[in-house]
């Protein structure tokens, strides 16, 4: 009776792992075809080096202080000068503004000084007040 006891645990212990191998092969399959679902097509979104800089001096105006950010902006104004040879006055402007930057003050000086080279990058006036439209009656 003990051989055939073994040969039956024996049999139990194969299905078993028979069962536990299908079921893993299972899981595989429809994770698999989960993967596979036809989904949207993702644009990367392309960041000129103008943007970079608008979007850096704004991340430091949100800040109200100095950050690591300064120089991540120097050097995206010097790529954006190579690129950009048109530009290169306003660049350098902008590349000793933001060395001023580094010159301590009150949070509000600070944002000031940062409020002002945003709107030399845009073109705005100093003071950052926009040129009124010209009226037409």
């Amino acid at each position: 009776m003990s051989f055939l006891s073994s040969v039956d645990r024996e049999i139990e212990t194969r299905n078993v792992n028979r069962m536990n191998w299908k079921s893993v092969l299972v899981l595989i399959g429809v994770a698999a075809l989960a993967g596979c679902e036809k989904g949207e097509k993702v644009t990367p979104v392309t960041v000129t080096g103008k943007e970079y800089v608008v979007q850096a001096l704004e991340g430091l105006l949100k800040l109200g202080q100095p950050g690591s950010e300064i120089g991540m902006v120097v050097e995206e104004l010097n790529k954006y000068k190579k690129a950009n040879p048109s530009e290169a006055a306003l660049c350098d402007e902008l590349i000793a503004d933001t060395e001023g930057l580094m010159s301590g003050g009150s949070p509000e000086e600070f944002k000031a000084k940062v409020q002002a080279m945003l709107d030399k990058l845009n073109g705005k006036p100093a003071g950052g007040a926009a040129t009124p439209p010209e009226k037409t009656e």
